[in-house]
């Protein structure tokens, strides 16, 4: 997989050329200038809930807002005070602290990376150094909802429910990285997981009790490697299983009601090699 990296630096420079302008977020520090008073300039960090205190003006919500969006604000905020007549201000972020991607799995380094800008996988990819030469074919975005995550640096793993809102998304970096296809380049959002597995593995993600990356054989079935990964915990919704695949380069999304294999009411499951196997939270 590494002689794919060669591509990243010309799809990168095609892909963020076009992303719009980092949105500001609790924890930032803002730098702040008004050029017809160089007194009241300085540096502002972002509450936990949105606002800065500037001069003059007082609490003002600036969380969600670009820079430009900032400068505008605040000569419209001291031109309506009638502090200055036509003020000039100039905002930039002097540290980025509000939002994170997590990276785990065959990249050169793994961690946790601030997200100073939009950013797209490849940019991220590029961040981490490229892909080891163990890497599979595929990487697997994990993003949203309200479940705990878990990150064990030391090891690469990490635990993760699938709750309400939470997506899994199955990207083939041979697309991605050989072909080019900027459709899987996917913008990242604060909190993601990406995770790029081993080859020769099959994944579990979600209400499973130990779950994580399991060795694939041929003929391994979807109830083994639930049985492999602890079997269901409590929550899971076992009637609503998902096998993501990647086949001909295309995701392809198999449904599964486990209960009705489990009762024998219907034939197991073989797997292929990098099947992704979500086991959803229950609704109840």
């Amino acid at each position: 997989m590494k002689r794919f990296l060669i591509l990243i630096p010309i799809i990168l420079f095609t892909a963020s050329s076009m992303l719009a302008d980092y949105h500001v977020g609790a924890g930032d520090v803002l730098d702040i200038k008004i050029f017809e008073d160089p007194d009241a300039s300085g540096t502002f960090e972002v509450s936990p809930d949105g606002f800065i205190n500037f001069p003059y003006i007082g609490r003002i919500k600036v969380e969600g807002k670009t820079t430009s969006q900032i400068e505008n604000l605040l000569e419209q905020k001291l031109k309506e005070g009638k502090i200055y007549v036509n003020p000039h201000v100039s905002v930039s972020v002097a540290k980025y602290r509000s939002k994170k991607v997590v990276v785990l799995g065959e990249v050169e380094k793994p961690g946790v990376y601030s997200i100073n800008r939009e950013l797209t996988i490849l940019d991220v990819l590029s961040m981490c150094g490229g892909l080891t030469d163990r890497a599979g074919d595929r990487l697997i975005l994990l993003r949203g909802g309200s479940a705990a995550t878990s990150v064990t640096s030391a090891s690469g793993k990490f635990v993760r429910g699938i709750g309400a809102g939470q997506e899994v998304r199955v990207v083939s970096l041979v697309d991605l990285l050989q072909k080019g296809n900027l459709k899987e380049n996917y913008r990242v959002k604060n909190g993601d997981i990406i995770f790029v597995p081993e080859a020769g593995k099959v994944y579990l993600f979600g209400e499973v009790k130990k779950p994580g990356v399991y060795k694939f054989h041929e003929g391994m079935t979807l109830l083994q490697a639930v049985v492999k990964a602890g079997g269901f915990t409590v929550r899971a919704a076992p009637s609503r299983v998902r096998i993501i695949r990647m086949s001909g380069g295309k995701e392809k999304v198999i449904e599964v009601n486990m209960k009705k294999i489990i009762d024998n009411e219907e034939k197991d499951v073989k797997l292929k090699n990098g099947d992704v196997v979500v086991i959803p939270e229950s609704y109840f």
